[in-house]
C-alpha cells in the first residue's frame, strides 16, 4: 500500500499516488490464536522456573560443556492435534492444536511472560502471584481454522509508522465454540492418569471479569476465552492468491501481482486461508516454490531469446543463400 498498490480510496486518504487499485490488499487478515492461562501445578521440581534455570551454575555449564538446562527449548516441548465436535469427523483434519509447555506464566514471577501475554499487573497479581515460581506446565489450545477475518490499514504514508491492525478476533461465533471445546479438552488432557503421577492439578481461580458466571460452565469458559486469548503471531492472507474473477485476489497462481508487471509477492500473505498448523514450514515452501517460478521464468526468457537468435541466424543464412542463387 505504501508503494501505491491497494484500495484506491484508502491510499488517496493517506496522500499516496495510486499505481494500482487492488481492493484485496490488507483484507482477509487471519491469525492463529490460543487460549492462555491453563496452568497445571505439579509436585516434582522438573519444570522450567526462571530463578532456578538462569543462574551462574547453568550459565557456566552451558559455556563449558554445552549442555544443561539452558539447552532446553525454553518451554515449548511438544505439540499435538485434536478434533473437536465442530471438526469434520469424516476426514483427518483436526481443528485444534495443543501447544505443551513445561512452564507457565508464573515461571518468571510476572516479569516477561505476563507482559508478552498482555496481562495487566492487577490480573497477574490476583491470578498468578500466589503461585510465583512454582513448578507447573501449560496447555495452549490453538484454533487452526478461524472464520473471523481482519484487516490491515495504513496509519500514514510514513513507512516508519506502525500500521493499524484490526484483528477482529472472535467476531465469528464458530471461533468461540471451537476454542471452548479445545479448552475443555485441554483440561481433560491435563487430568489424565499420566499427569496425575506428577500431582497435576488445575490452577483455576475465577477470572476477574467472569466471577458472575458459574465455574466450569460453557458460559464461564466463553467469558474466559474472551478475557485471556493470545496471538501465536501467524499473521497471513492479506494479499491472497486467487483467479482473475475474484475481485479481492491480489496475486495470480504464479504469485504475480494483478495489474502490475514485474512484481511478485512470495510470503505468508498470499495464502487464501491460513494453513492448518504453524506457518513456518509452509512459508519456507512458498519461498522455495516462488523462487522456482522466478528461475523458470527467466530460464524461459533466455530460452526464447536463444530460440529467436537461432531463428534470426537461419533467416539471415537463408536470405544470403537465396541472394547468391539469384546472382548465379
Amino acid at each position: 500500500m505504501l508503494s501505491g498498490i491497494g484500495p484506491a480510496q484508502h491510499l488517496q486518504e493517506k496522500g499516496i499516488p495510486v499505481i494500482k487499485d487492488s481492493p484485496g490488499v490488507g483484507k482477509n487478515l487471519q491469525d492463529h490464536i490460543a487460549v492462555g492461562g491453563l496452568t497445571f501445578l505439579i509436585d516434582p521440581k522438573i519444570a522450567i522456573v526462571m530463578n532456578r534455570l538462569v543462574n551462574i551454575n547453568s550459565a557456566l555449564r552451558y559455556a563449558l560443556t554445552e549442555d544443561g538446562p539452558l539447552t532446553t527449548s525454553i518451554g515449548l516441548e511438544a505439540v499435538g492435534f485434536i478434533s473437536t465436535k465442530y471438526a469434520n469427523q469424516t476426514d483427518d483434519w483436526p481443528d485444534i492444536e495443543f501447544m505443551l509447555t513445561s512452564a507457565s506464566v508464573n515461571a518468571d514471577g510476572g516479569q516477561q511472560v505476563a507482559r508478552a501475554h498482555g496481562l495487566t499487573d492487577e490480573f497477574y497479581k490476583e491470578i498468578y502471584e500466589p503461585i510465583n515460581f512454582k513448578d507447573s506446565f501449560s496447555v495452549f489450545p490453538m484454533m487452526l481454522r478461524p472464520k473471523s477475518r481482519g484487516e490491515i490499514k495504513l496509519r500514514s504514508k510514513d513507512p516508519f509508522d506502525y500500521p493499524l491492525l484490526y484483528h477482529n478476533y472472535l467476531t465469528h461465533p464458530h471461533d468461540v465454540d471451537v476454542l471452548r471445546e479445545g479448552l475443555k479438552a485441554a483440561i481433560a488432557y491435563g487430568q489424565t492418569q499420566t499427569f496425575k503421577r506428577f500431582g497435576a492439578r488445575l490452577h483455576n481461580p475465577p477470572l476477574p471479569n467472569c466471577k458472575h458466571l458459574p465455574l466450569y460452565t460453557d458460559e464461564y469458559w466463553e467469558c474466559a476465552i474472551r478475557q485471556y486469548t493470545l496471538s501465536i503471531y501467524h499473521y497471513s492472507c492479506t494479499a491472497k492468491m486467487g483467479p482473475p474473477s475474484d475481485p479481492n485476489a491480489v496475486v495470480d497462481p504464479e504469485l504475480r501481482v494483478y495489474g502490475v508487471s514485474g512484481l511478485r509477492v512470495i510470503d505468508a500473505s498470499i495464502m487464501p486461508t491460513i494453513t492448518n498448523g504453524n506457518i513456518n514450514a509452509p512459508v519456507i515452501m512458498i519461498g522455495e516454490k516462488g523462487a522456482d517460478m522466478v528461475k523458470n521464468y527467466w530460464l524461459g526468457q533466455r530460452y526464447q531469446r536463444r530460440k529467436k537468435r537461432r531463428a534470426d541466424r537461419i533467416l539471415v543464412t537463408s536470405f544470403n543463400s537465396t541472394s547468391i542463387n539469384q546472382s548465379i
